[in-house]
C-alpha cells in the first residue's frame, strides 16, 4: 500500500487530536497560573528579606510569557499551525486534485503530462515553503522556530523562580518565624499583664479609702486596651487628691514601661498579621509556580515536537516529487485527496482551539502567512 507523502507521520500525524487538545489545555493553564503570579499583592520583606525581589521575577517571567511572539507562547503555536494548516489545505484544494486526477489518468509521454507534473511540483514546492526553515523566508514556520528559541531560554528563567519561591517557602517553615513572633507577642502580653497588676495593687494601696466606697482602681486603671494591652494614665480620684498625686508620681515610671509594651504588642500583632498575609501569598505563588513550570515546559515539548515532525514531513514531500509516473492507479489523486482531508480537518480544529483568551502586543504577524 502506498504511503501518504502529503500526511505527516509520526507523532503529529498519528495522534493529532492529542497533540493539538494538549497544547490547548497547556495554553488555557499558563495563561491562567501568569495571571496568579502577575496580580499578588506585593510582599514585604519582614518575613524573608528576599520575597519582594523573588515576587518581582516571578511575575516578570510571567508577563514575557503571556506576551511571547506577540501574544503569549502556546496561543502563538496553536495560530502558526493553524495557518500552516490552512495554507497548505488550500494549496491541495480543488484546482490540485483535479491536477492529480488528470495525471493519474493521461500519458506520461506527452508534453501536457509534462506540463502537468511541472505545475504539479510547484504545488510541492510551495507546500515546502509553508514550512521551509530558511530563515530568509521568514514565514509562519520559522517565526514559530524563533518563538521555541526564545521559550527555550525563558523556561530557565522560570525554572530558576520555582527554585527561589520553593525555597523561600521552605525557610520560611524551617525558621517558623510566625511562631516566633507569636511567642514575642505572649512574652509581651505577660509582661503587660504583671505590669497592670502592679499599678492595680499600687493603686489600692495608696487609696484605701476608694475601695470603702466602692471604687475599682483596677477597673478604672484597666479601662483601656489596645491590641490585648492597656494604656496607663494619671489617676484622679474626687476626694483623694494627696494620696492620688503621691501615687500618680511614684508609678510613673511604671506608666512608661506599660505603655512602651503596648507599642510593642501593636508592633508584633501588626508584623504577625503582615507575614501571615505574606505567608498565604508565598504558599499560592509557591503553588502556582510549579503547575507554570510543568506546563511551560509541556508547552515547549509541544512546540519542539511539531517542528520536529514538520521538518522531517518535507522530506516526505520531497519523495512524492520524485515520481515521474503514478506509482499504483490512481495514486497522485490518493495523494492529494488524503492530504487535502488531513490539512482541513487540522485547520478546523485549530480553528476550535484558536478561541482561547490572550494577550496581544505589537507584533501579530503570526496571524497571517509570511
Amino acid at each position: 500500500m502506498a504511503s501518504n507523502y502529503l500526511v505527516p507521520g509520526g507523532e503529529l500525524g498519528a495522534s493529532l487530536a492529542t497533540q493539538f487538545s494538549q497544547i490547548n489545555k497547556s495554553a488555557s493553564v499558563t495563561q491562567a497560573c501568569a495571571q496568579t503570579l502577575i496580580l499578588q499583592s506585593p510582599m514585604t520583606n519582614g518575613l524573608l528579606a528576599t520575597l519582594p525581589e523573588d515576587e518581582a521575577l516571578a511575575a516578570e517571567h510571567a508577563r514575557e510569557y503571556q506576551n511571547g511572539g506577540g501574544f503569549g507562547y502556546a496561543s502563538g503555536t496553536i495560530n502558526t499551525l493553524k495557518s500552516v494548516a490552512v495554507s497548505i489545505g488550500a494549496l491541495l484544494g480543488n484546482s490540485t486534485a483535479e491536477l492529480a486526477d488528470e495525471l493519474d489518468l493521461a500519458d506520461p509521454s506527452t508534453d501536457d503530462y509534462k506540463s502537468d507534473l511541472k505545475n504539479f511540483r510547484f504545488v510541492l514546492d510551495s507546500i515546502e515553503s509553508v514550512v521551509s526553515t530558511d530563515q530568509g523566508r521568514q514565514n509562519n514556520f520559522t517565526r514559530m522556530m524563533n518563538m521555541t528559541s526564545d521559550l527555550r531560554v525563558l523556561t530557565q528563567s522560570i525554572d530558576d523562580d520555582y527554585v527561589r519561591l520553593e525555597t523561600a517557602m521552605q525557610e520560611a517553615e524551617d525558621q517558623n518565624l510566625i511562631g516566633k513572633l507569636k511567642q514575642q507577642q505572649e512574652d509581651l502580653q505577660a509582661q503587660l499583664a504583671e505590669i497592670n497588676g502592679q499599678i492595680a495593687a499600687g493603686a489600692v494601696d495608696k487609696i484605701p479609702d476608694a475601695i470603702a466606697f466602692g471604687f475599682e482602681i483596677g477597673s478604672l486603671v484597666l479601662g483601656g486596651e489596645v491590641a490585648g494591652g492597656i494604656v496607663g494614665g494619671a489617676v484622679s480620684v474626687y476626694g483623694f487628691g494627696k494620696e492620688v498625686a503621691a501615687y500618680n508620681s511614684e508609678i510613673s515610671e511604671t506608666y512608661k514601661k506599660q505603655a512602651e509594651i503596648g507599642r510593642q504588642i501593636v508592633s508584633v500583632t501588626t508584623q504577625i498579621a503582615t507575614d501571615k498575609a505574606d505567608y498565604a501569598t508565598l504558599t499560592l505563588l509557591a503553588a502556582q509556580i510549579k503547575i507554570f513550570q510543568s506546563q511551560v515546559a509541556e508547552v515547549l515539548a509541544l512546540m519542539e515536537g511539531f517542528q520536529s515532525e514538520l521538518k522531517n514531513w518535507l522530506s516526505s514531500v520531497d519523495l512524492l516529487g520524485e515520481f515521474n509516473t503514478p506509482e499504483t492507479e490512481g495514486f497522485f489523486g490518493s495523494q492529494v485527496k488524503s492530504g487535502e482531508r488531513f490539512w482541513s480537518r487540522s485547520a478546523t480544529m485549530l480553528e476550535r482551539f484558536g478561541t482561547i483568551a490572550v494577550n496581544t502586543g505589537p507584533d501579530r504577524s503570526l496571524l497571517h502567512m509570511g
